[in-house]
């Protein structure tokens, strides 16, 4: 018996999501197995998630991410074995060997575009080889913003010394 997964997402992720699943089923195909073994479902209206939540005897298991909304119509409205997952914490690394400038403008994006999705970021993790050179540039960007810092004892440390 072969396992079917299916991915339901919204519109604003649905583009990467779906380049995903296409090489995800290349590689599935590869291997020998049936690529249509993952599917996604085109329609990111939230009819197609009521849809999922109500698909009993379709649907084994739901597994919901997403913000607290989606969350919560899931507790309250499945109709089908749903697990709850909470809405996460989203960590950002920032690894030595990055384009900083660019990684600045996704690290924006990611905490200020829209920070009550399930997927805004939420901690940072900065390696300590780039922390002294970004950590200022980084904090230059968000005091644009209404974003608090919270910053480790060493991050603190190297913002002081840079003298924000």
């Amino acid at each position: 018996m072969e396992i079917l997964s299916i991915l339901r997402i919204g519109k604003e992720a649905w583009n990467s999501v779906n380049a995903i699943v296409q090489a995800l089923q290349e590689g599935i195909e590869q291997c020998g197995v049936n690529p249509n073994i993952v599917q996604l479902i085109q329609d990111t209206t939230h009819q197609s998630a009521n849809e999922l939540m109500e698909g009993v005897a379709y649907i084994d298991l739901l597994i919901p991410r997403g913000g607290k909304n989606l969350i919560s119509r899931c507790i309250e409205h499945a109709k089908v074995p749903c697990i709850q997952t909470g809405t996460g914490i989203c960590h950002i690394y920032v690894d030595d060997e990055v384009n900083q400038d660019m990684t600045i403008k996704i690290i924006v994006n990611a905490k200020y575009s829209r920070p009550s999705v399930c997927n805004a970021e939420e901690v940072l993790l900065v390696n300590s080889k780039v922390a002294n050179d970004s950590l200022p540039k980084l904090k230059k960007q968000l005091d644009t913003y209404p974003v608090e810092l919270r910053l480790d004892d060493r991050a603190q440390k190297s913002l002081m010394e840079q003298k924000l």
